[in-house]
């Protein structure tokens, strides 16, 4: 929105809840323009009111996405970003962590069982195998996921 630098909950119910930023881009007609993160210190220096311009870079700062400089006119500013999840309420709510991760939370569960309660060697050495076997399932369909081009690795 022209003149309207800082944007939170109430533009986007996840702004507050976003975990990690992979990047932001702003979109005008056909081209899309990445915006490069810079510390909100140095907006806070540099902000004028007056400079309302086609923003170039933007900060994250308590909860909020602030743009710099200033939007003169409204574009669409896409996210990709990693969010913040909640913990599920109840034992049948629906939840990313257990439906994804399941198998490695059951045999990390199982690993600490037989090491310190069970005191089984062999049963906590079947589960690093099965807690490696897991993790590497997850992590390659991480890879998968960012090879499509749907996400891509940005060193923040």
């Amino acid at each position: 929105m022209p003149g309207v630098d800082v944007y939170g909950r109430g533009d986007a119910a996840a702004i507050p809840d976003l975990y990690a930023i992979d990047s932001v881009v702003m979109l005008d007609g056909n081209q899309s323009y990445p915006l490069g993160r810079i510390p909100e210190a140095w907006i806070e220096a540099a902000d004028s009111p007056t400079s309302a311009s086609r923003p170039c870079s933007y900060s994250y700062f308590d909860g909020s996405l602030r743009l710099w400089p200033i939007p003169s006119d409204a574009w669409t500013i896409r996210i990709a970003a990693h969010l913040r999840l909640d913990v599920p309420t109840d034992d049948a709510a629906p939840s990313p962590w257990f439906d994804e991760a399941r198998d490695l939370i059951s045999a990390r569960t199982k690993w600490h069982l037989a090491l310190h309660v069970l005191r089984d060697p062999a049963l906590k050495a079947a589960m690093d195998v099965a807690a490696a076997d897991a993790f590497t399932t997850l992590k390659g369909r991480a890879n998968g996921i960012a090879s499509s081009g749907r996400i891509e690795a940005y060193d923040l």
